[in-house]
């Protein structure tokens, strides 16, 4: 599914690629540098639920690999019509967690070609960063200090600013939260009671930490990852996703509460035809959304910036910004 082209134009300026292949979604994104900023030229993302039954059977999902695999093939093609001089390929949470992940990227090496490289909780946070941090320039804003967080199918980042020590990887990801705790179409009281607590109790010692150093300041939170973007278009309404629309936008807190209280009370198929709810993450759209208020809640913030920057954006970042560049961009940043 195409939900960004911003330029389909050919240019013999260096153009990149990154990839990622995540525990609900394999992404790609097709950028270069286009007077100083960054052009994302193409983004591309299929659902191919990599993490599924990930938890009971600690491999990952046969028919999940396929789907990938066949995705990645296309996305090679892409890559190739772009004249793309270079491919970044990361795994995250699910690949760090399953124990055929060795298989599964010999196999995606021998039909694609593509070498994949499996990324340290701490490194995706730290790409993370950068892309949060590039977007955050390009829009214009750059608060004095921050929390950002990256919402996945596997796992969550957390973290305040640039400080080394308050950058956390936190087992809570949609997917993952899914299988473990929604047992009913409609959760029932008890499900989402024993999501909440295990929620909290995992958020608790890195919310803590950054409190802790905040020190009562006042602070944007910055979120993304596909539940934020997926609470934008829901509040947006909007039928196709747009990147651009969604970068930027300030989703108060009473909002998303209510986008939350609507999605829990009623069942699967009736949730899937919610304007701007990809069927695809419908499922998993509500133990992401607890993951939203609870840091919120803990935070005390009443309102999330919602970034379409993250991960890939920071991959590019390093590829497209030279070394004295970045430590330029750093210390503005």
């Amino acid at each position: 599914m195409h939900y960004i082209t911003k330029s389909d134009s050919q240019s013999n300026k260096a153009k990149v690629a990154a990839i990622d292949i995540g525990s609900n979604t394999v992404r790609l994104l097709i950028g270069r540098l286009q007077d100083g900023r960054l052009e994302r030229m193409e983004s591309i993302r299929e659902v191919t639920r990599l993490a599924k039954d990930l938890c009971s059977k600690g491999a990952l999902n046969s028919d999940s690999n396929a789907l990938s695999i066949r995705s990645l093939i296309e996305f090679k093609v892409t890559c190739d019509r772009y004249g793309v001089g270079q491919i970044i390929a990361v795994g995250t949470s699910a690949l760090r967690e399953a124990a055929d992940t060795d298989a599964f990227l010999r196999l995606i090496k021998a039909k694609t070609g593509i070498d994949v490289k499996v990324i340290s909780g701490e490194t995706e946070a730290d790409l993370t960063i950068k892309g949060i941090s590039w977007g955050q320039e390009q829009a214009g804003v750059n608060p004095v200090c921050s929390v950002m967080v990256d919402i996945g199918g596997g796992s969550t980042e957390l973290i305040l600013n640039r400080d080394a020590n308050a950058k956390f990887s936190l087992p809570l990801g949609a997917v993952k939260l899914f299988e473990l705790f929604i047992k009913h179409d409609i959760p029932s009281a008890y499900d989402l009671s024993l999501l909440s607590a295990h929620i909290l109790a995992e958020l608790d010692r890195a919310v803590s930490i950054i409190k802790m150093k905040i020190n009562s300041r006042p602070c944007a939170l910055i979120a993304t990852g596909g539940t934020p973007a997926t609470l934008a278009a829901i509040h947006l309404t909007m039928d196709s996703y747009d990147g651009n629309r969604v970068h930027g936008m300030r989703l108060p807190y009473s909002a998303i509460r209510k986008m939350y209280e609507r999605i829990i009370s009623v069942p699967l198929n009736v949730r899937s035809s919610i304007i701007g709810l990809e069927t695809s993450r419908a499922d998993i759209i509500i133990p992401g959304i607890m993951i939203m208020l609870s840091l919120m809640d803990m935070l005390g913030v009443q309102e999330t910036v919602v970034s379409d920057y993250g991960l890939m954006e920071g991959i590019l970042y390093d590829l497209l910004c030279p070394p004295d560049k970045s430590a330029e961009r750093d210390h503005v940043l």
